[in-house]
């Protein structure tokens, strides 16, 4: 036999006996099947060891040497449960615990389905110990203590492994509220302490004799803290129970049927009387056949635990839960009491202290005992303390109420603290601390509550402070500080100075402001008038008699104040007046007809011009429906105009709608191009805080409105005279002939083509009509001066005329100031009959057109290129066919004193003959000068000259502008000086002054030029030393003013000019 073709076999015996069984076949395997040997990493017939749960892996591995290539197949013949064998011969088992300690055959065979092979290997299983496992346990203890028996603790408690081992109990922690006892059969006794109900606990491990379980809890309910006296056994249905122990217990009883019943059953009946003296209970009718157990209930003392000491801030509530327990089984009815405790606290009857500390009651410690006392009278007590901490209360300031007609309030201390407190105990001290000073006077408070006030001027009424109490740490919310002031009568609008005619009405009227009643006292040149005891005092049809001083006395219970003078003067008829430029007049004699331009209106809204007014008829208003229009033309469109007339309200209020202001009125109305802020110009009233003003204003073709009041207060019943002016950059409102306000405007006046309006806009909407009577408008193609306002308004009743009239200067020339080469201009407005003459003059000579002059015959005279020689007094003489006036001086001067304005400054003076110009405008006179010539004069100059010889000299002021006074002094101080000659006049008919005298060579003479008094100008001062006096002048007899034509001088003479 080939050695390839050898079988080898490790299980020779099964291998042979397989062999045997098929012994017939030998030779066909032999031929073509191929020999293969099986081997395991387990070796044959051995015993392998493996523990419990663990798992188990073997490779049953086959080699040989085959000719075909058949598969082979892998099975167990022998094997324990849950072993398995995979197609590659790999043997895989995790032995149970139910499967070991144990020895476990296995038998491998493989086939390549015409041969096989077996193996045999042995595998021991050995024990793997598990943990026992334990379950948490409950017991509820109803008696004075808890059996259980065996098994106790371990009954819900198990050990896995097989076989199972014996656990034992062990002790982990002991119950809190009890005793217990761990039995060997791994029972238990539980005994609660006594008093104690609730749950109670207690830990255990089981051990199985390798190991322990984790911990686990047994809880126990403790239901009833009593206690068994004793067992009793039942003959003829009676027990007695005695004992040795206080009296006064509760009991009751309880049965078995069986003894080996495991709970007590209370019997309720059963209780007969409790013999106290004796300690002795009988129970009666009991069945014989049960088991009876007689239990006393103890009453023991509630148990109270102790309260911590506890905190809390004054005001503020405080709860503590101080709650005691009872023992007793039933519990015992508890009664709560404070036997030491603070006032107004209070203990609810389940124990709860309630307290809210006043602010008395603190800062400070406060002790509380706590009694809670049972059914049986028996009790206990906790002492506990309650520290109270501060709280700062805000102070309450009050309000105040003071009073003052007197000026200034003085209140001392406290104050406005004396009716404020503070809560705080012991009280803080209180400061006050402003919040809000007063509107309407000045205050000074002073933190001790004490304060000044001074009421504002003029005022009256209630005026407030607000302050707070400050008590260190704390405020008051805000008190306020009412102040009822007095007002002492002020007088607002002085009464007005009068010129009227005979016949007219006259009335003064005195603006007051000051706490009521006022009452008014007019007099005349100090004498009280009868029933003239209101501010207006209207004097009807005045004489001569009425002529004097007004003035009005005001009082009130603060005091009581005098009125300026008012003088009334009463003239007879002259010439009437009729300013230049004007275009209508409307004087509303029967109609509305315009007397002078053609420019006749027409009464609507049954408006009537027939009604008595100021001067004849006038035009009456209903303040609703009235008013008269005028067609728009272009002579009622200038740039510059006046607007007057004469005013009387019946009402300060009228119809109207918004948003016209309540009190609004118009008078005299003409509207620009605008659609809004369409006030051209207007006349009218409006309403102030203070009380009613005449208003005038205009507005711009671009809306911008400036209007102006008056400061005369207006009264119903009253007549005036208002006139509004429209100035190239300034509007004006005069009142009773006096300008009361004005303001500038730089804008073009507008107008639009709407007619002009007396009592009303015009407007369905913007609108508030004129209530009263309207007399004598009057409208102007510029702006008329004051002095021609004035001369209106004294006119009076007899009004403007057109009849012709002497001339009238209505506003004078004023100074002007000299510039080196610049202009000056001299402007006269005079009124009187065309055609008017003007003729200018400058210190009394007349000037003529020419050269550097115009208008020397004009109502404006200008000079250009100024020179020294211009400087001077300038005058107009204005006249016309019914007569003349001459205007007042107006001065050209630098605006400065003369340099030789003070005798310490004199000009030197040289030569034996010369002359020296020089001007005494804006000179003045110093304290210590002489009257020169014994005139009072007032505006000197000085000059001083050396005499160079004995010569006599003459001085003189012949050629000078203006009355003179002339004077010579000797010595150097002006209050030591020594006359040496004087004069006023040269003679009757020349008001110029001479001095002649005799001289001491080398002297030095003093002379003073001055004005007669007080009059001013351009002066030359000549002088010569000769045998001759200075020549005359010589004058020409047709010359109009003097001029100097002859002169004699010596060659020696100089000439000295003034700077």
């Amino acid at each position: 036999m080939d050695a390839k073709r050898h079988l080898w076999c490790r299980v020779s015996h099964q291998v042979t006996g397989v062999f045997r069984a098929m012994r017939s076949s030998i030779a066909a395997l032999a031929l073509f099947a191929d020999l293969m040997s099986v081997s395991h990493v387990v070796a044959a017939d051995s015993t392998n060891i493996i523990a419990e749960l663990t798992l188990l892996t073997a490779t049953n591995a086959t080699t040989g040497f085959e000719s075909s290539t058949n598969i082979l197949t892998h099975s167990l013949s022998d094997a324990p449960r849950g072993v398995t064998i995979d197609t590659n011969g790999v043997i895989t088992w995790t032995p149970t615990e139910a499967q070991g300690p144990t020895t476990n055959l296995f038998v491998a065979t493989v086939t390549d389905g015409i041969t096989s092979v077996t193996n045999r290997f042995v595998v021991q299983v050995t024990e793997v110990n598990l943990p026992p496992v334990s379950s948490n346990d409950a017991f509820i203890v109803s008696n004075a203590s808890l059996t259980i028996t065996s098994p106790g603790l371990l009954v819900n408690d198990v050990d896995a492994d097989l076989p199972a081992n014996k656990l034992t109990t062990l002790l982990v922690s002991g119950p809190t509220n009890g005793m217990l006892s761990l039995s060997s059969n791994d029972g238990f006794t539980y005994t609660p302490n006594i008093g104690f109900t609730g749950t109670d606990r207690f830990t255990y491990r089981v051990n199985d004799g390798k190991s322990d379980s984790a911990p686990t809890t047994v809880t126990l309910t403790v239901l009833m803290p009593a206690f068994r006296i004793t067992d009793v056994s039942v003959t003829s249905g009676l027990a007695t129970v005695t004992w040795n122990s206080k009296t006064g217990r509760t009991y009751q009883l309880l049965y078995k049927d069986n003894l080996t019943d495991s709970n007590w059953t209370k019997l309720p009946g059963d209780v007969a009387a409790v013999t106290s003296a004796t300690n002795k209970v009988d129970f009666v009718g009991l069945a014989a056949r049960r088991f009876y157990r007689v239990q006393l209930l103890m009453n023991s003392a509630p148990e109270l635990p102790p309260q911590s000491q506890q905190t809390t801030p004054e005001l503020q509530g405080l709860s503590v839960t101080n709650t005691a327990s009872d023992g007793d089984f039933p519990d015992d009815l508890l009664t709560y009491s404070l036997l030491v405790a603070p006032t107004n606290s209070v203990i609810s009857t389940n124990g709860i202290i309630t307290w809210i500390p006043t602010e008395a009651q603190g800062p400070g410690t406060n002790v509380f005992v706590t009694k809670v006392t049972d059914n049986s009278g028996l009790s206990v007590t906790n002492i506990f303390t309650v520290i109270v901490t501060e709280v700062n209360i805000p102070p309450v300031a009050v309000n105040d109420n003071y009073a003052t007609s007197n000026g200034t309030l003085v209140v001392v201390a406290p104050g406005v603290l004396s009716n404020d407190t503070d809560t705080d105990i012991p009280a803080n001290t209180l400061t006050a601390a402003l919040v809000s000073g007063p509107t309407n006077g000045s205050l000074t408070l002073s933190s001790n509550g004490g304060f000044s006030y001074t009421p504002n001027f003029a005022f009256g009424g209630i005026d407030a402070f607000t302050y707070r109490a400050d008590d260190g740490l704390s405020n008051s919310t805000p008190a306020t500080a009412t102040i009822a002031v007095t007002a002492r009568p002020i007088i607002t609008g002085q009464p007005l100075s009068q010129s009227v005619m005979v016949s007219s009405n006259a009335s003064f009227f005195v603006g007051v402001s000051g706490s009521g009643p006022l009452s008014f006292q007019w007099r005349i040149n100090g004498t009280n008038i009868s029933g003239a005891t209101n501010p207006l005092l209207t004097l009807v049809s005045v004489q001569a008699s009425d002529v004097g001083n007004y003035q009005a006395v005001i009082t009130n219970i603060a005091g009581a104040i005098t009125s300026a003078v008012a003088t009334l003067t009463v003239t007879s008829p002259t010439n009437c007046f009729m300013p230049p430029g004007l275009v209508s007049w409307w004087p509303g004699e029967g109609s509305a007809s315009d007397i002078i331009g053609g420019h006749s209106g027409a009464l609507q809204g049954g408006a009537t011009a027939s009604g008595p007014a100021f001067a004849g008829l006038g035009f009456t208003f209903d303040g609703t429906n009235n008013f008269v229009s005028i067609p728009d033309s272009a002579a009622l469109k200038p740039t510059n105009l006046t607007v007057e007339a004469w005013v009387k309200f019946n009402s300060l209020d009228s119809a109207g709608a918004d948003p016209v202001p309540a009190g609004y009125q118009w008078i005299v109305f003409k509207q620009n191009s605008r659609n809004s802020g369409f006030e051209g110009f207007f006349l009218g009233k409006a309403r102030e805080v203070t009380g009613d003003e005449f208003s005038f204003g205009v507005t711009s073709a671009g809306g911008v409105q400036i209007d102006i009041r008056s400061t005369t207060l207006v009264q119903t019943g009253v007549w005036y005279h208002v006139a509004g002016v429209r100035a190239p950059n300034s509007i004006r409102i005069f009142v009773n002939g006096q300008m009361q306000s004005e303001a500038a405007v730089p804008f073009p006046q507008d107008y639009g083509t709407l007619p002009m309006y007396f009592g009303t806009t015009g407007q369905p909407t913007f609108d508030r009509k004129f209530k009263g009577v309207l007399d004598e408008v009057s409208f102007y193609n510029r702006a008329l001066s004051s002095n021609e306002i004035a001369t209106i308004y004294a006119s009076g009743a007899a009004g403007k005329c057109g009849s012709p009239s002497a001339p009238v200067i209505v506003a004078q020339p004023a100074n002007q100031l000299f510039v080196s080469n610049g202009i000056a201009t001299f402007n006269v407005v005079a009124l009187g009959a065309s055609p008017l003459i003007y003729r200018w003059q400058r210190d009394g000579f007349t000037l003529v057109n020419g050269g550097r002059i115009s208008g020397a015959t004009n109502a404006a005279l200008t000079i250009t290129a100024l020179e020294p020689g211009d400087i001077g007094n300038y005058q107009v003489i204005v006249s016309n066919i019914l007569g003349a006036v001459t205007s007042a001086i107006a001065s050209l001067n630098t605006g400065l004193a003369p340099s030789n304005n003070a005798f310490a400054s004199s000009v030197s003076l040289g030569g034996s003959s010369g002359f020296v110009n020089g001007n005494t405008v804006l000179a003045t006179k110093e304290p210590d000068e002489p009257d020169h010539a014994a005139n009072i004069g007032g505006l000197s100059v000085w000059y001083d000259w050396t005499a160079p010889s004995t010569n006599q000299v003459t001085f003189d002021t012949a050629q000078s502008a203006f009355d003179t006074l002339l004077g010579v002094y000797a010595g150097n101080n002006l209050n030591s000086l020594t006359t040496i000659a004087t004069n006023d006049n040269v003679s009757t008919n020349n008001s110029r002054s001479r001095v002649t005298f005799i001289p001491v060579q080398g002297t030095v003479y003093r002379i003073a030029v001055d004005g007669a008094n007080g009059a001013n100008g351009n002066l030359t001062l000549r002088w010569v030393q000769a045998n001759v006096a200075l020549p005359d002048l010589v004058i020409f007899s047709s010359a109009i003013n003097p001029q100097i034509v002859t002169e004699t001088f010596s060659t020696s003479s100089c000439a000295a000019m003034e700077g």
